[in-house]
């Protein structure tokens, strides 16, 4: 009898647990999703801002610094997530997919940052190649082409 109870009580802390692990890995994922949208979406309106004269270049500079900084830090914890191997493996490509679209995010923002100090050209058009790159894995993740 004492062993059909602790077998019950470890299933059912097993599968508790399952749950909540999946219930988390749902959440980082749902809000990961709305973070690079939003930083996406940021990175545009500081950009179009500053072609408009609404924003000069240091505000320009100190938004997009913002903006990156965070990308950073979520671009780090997801390729933590991926070194622990606390992820199932079926969630390894959505975590992959999201260090990728961090890195496109990452260098949209740096480009926008060169072209506003230097002017040049070839930092507009790498930061308009980023834009439209990250773009593509934006919709991808969120399956906004279905």
């Amino acid at each position: 009898m004492k062993r059909k109870i602790f077998v019950s009580i470890i299933s059912i802390f097993f599968t508790t647990s399952l749950f909540a692990n999946t219930l988390m890995l749902e959440s980082i994922g749902a809000m990961g999703g709305s973070n690079i949208y939003l930083t996406y979406t940021s990175i545009g309106v500081i950009a179009d801002s500053y072609a408009k004269e609404i924003y000069d270049k240091e505000q320009t500079i100190n938004f997009v610094t913002v903006i990156e900084r965070q990308a950073v830090v979520q671009k780090n914890y997801f390729e933590r997530m991926m070194k622990s191997n606390d992820i199932p493996a079926d969630d390894k490509p959505f975590v992959k997919k999201m260090i990728e679209c961090y890195t496109l995010l990452i260098d949209e923002a740096k480009y926008l940052i060169e072209f506003v100090n230097t002017g040049k050209e070839s930092s507009a058009k790498n930061f308009q190649t980023k834009r439209e790159q990250a773009w593509k894995s934006i919709s991808e993740i969120l399956g906004l082409n279905e």
